[in-house]
């Protein structure tokens, strides 16, 4: 037996994606603007099964069929404003949308059993933000084919490894707000991304298992780019260009996704943009100076360094 959908309503997806601490939510809050991009979806289910997918524990038709179920029926609830987030402060609330009134008139929707034809004919981009799966992607682009967009967010190194120490905590602390896979190897329990590590993981500080995490994630997005085929679309945007030069940026994903946004200036007044890139030396020897507090091991300091000379260097 196996599964299939061959019937899907999905047109289009959108995945803003990145490290903690990369940029994402800036720019995320600039693809608000979109008229054809839907509300923001924070998905686990969309992020962890395409991780135990990578890691081969799903059957191919099962994922197949997992994934254009729950894309299709996320873009249908968006349509008719079911589930969506009403909670004013966090990022994917109605609330930080520029089309609230949209999602508030969509709640009085009696009669749904148009929305399947609504949603072919007006193309909408369901939008989710993930955190850092661009690298175990290749079946979700397989699935989706041209329906796929991935935008990329990254950022110096040495500034988000503070971002990734705080989301390490949260597993560290067992406060059960940890939502991504975890694993267990000879009896040590630890993230997934750190099964090659697991022997030493519990030696290791908290700054040397973020910059491990960085490493791992970069590796593994970077082979994928260089691999992948045609049909993929992928955009990268360095967060430091978008903050130089928002307008550029704001193009680029203008001619990615091909449609067009409404300028908001207060959005560039919020950030504070166009501003200078917040990293120079001064900058370093602070973070490598609070890493050291933090007892990180040389070996992980050299890691970041090199992980940043090759961020500099893919830049030019």
């Amino acid at each position: 037996m196996n599964f299939i959908r061959d019937n899907t309503i999905l047109e289009k997806v959108l995945v803003i994606d990145g490290l903690s601490g990369c940029g994402k939510v800036v720019i995320d809050n600039f693809l608000s603007l979109y008229p054809k991009i839907e509300i923001l979806n924070l998905s686990p289910s969309f992020e962890n099964t395409t991780i135990f997918n990578y890691f081969d524990k799903f059957s191919d038709d099962a994922f197949d069929n997992y994934i254009k179920i729950l894309l299709d029926y996320t873009i249908y609830e968006n349509t008719i404003s079911r589930n969506v987030n009403f909670k004013p402060f966090d990022q994917s609330s109605v609330f930080k949308s520029y089309k609230l009134i949209e999602y508030v008139k969509r709640l009085f929707k009696s009669n749904t059993i148009h929305i399947p034809n609504l949603i072919k004919k007006e193309k909408p981009f369901l939008r989710i933000m993930t955190a850092s799966i661009l690298g175990e992607s290749q079946k979700l682009y397989e699935i989706l084919k041209d329906k796929l967009f991935f935008i990329e967010v990254v950022r110096n190194p040495y500034l988000i490894v503070k971002a990734n120490m705080n989301f390490i905590n949260n597993f560290e602390k067992g406060d059960g707000r940890y939502f991504n896979p975890t694993i267990i190897n000879k009896n040590i329990i630890t993230p997934y991304w750190a099964f090659d590590i697991a022997d030493n993981y519990n030696e290791m500080s908290i700054a040397d298992k973020a910059i491990y995490l960085i490493m791992y994630k970069t590796k593994l997005n970077n082979k994928f780019l260089s691999n992948k085929k045609d049909y993929q679309k992928h955009l990268r945007i360095y967060f430091d260009d978008f903050i130089k030069n928002p307008s550029i940026s704001l193009t680029r994903i203008n001619n990615f996704l091909n449609i067009k946004y409404k300028f908001n200036n207060k959005l560039y007044k919020k950030y504070k943009l166009p501003r200078d890139d917040d990293f120079n030396d001064s900058k370093k020897n602070d973070i490598i100076n609070y890493l050291k507090e933090a007892n990180v091991k040389s070996e992980y300091l050299n890691i970041l360094e090199n992980l940043s000379i090759d961020f500099i260097n893919n830049k030019k």
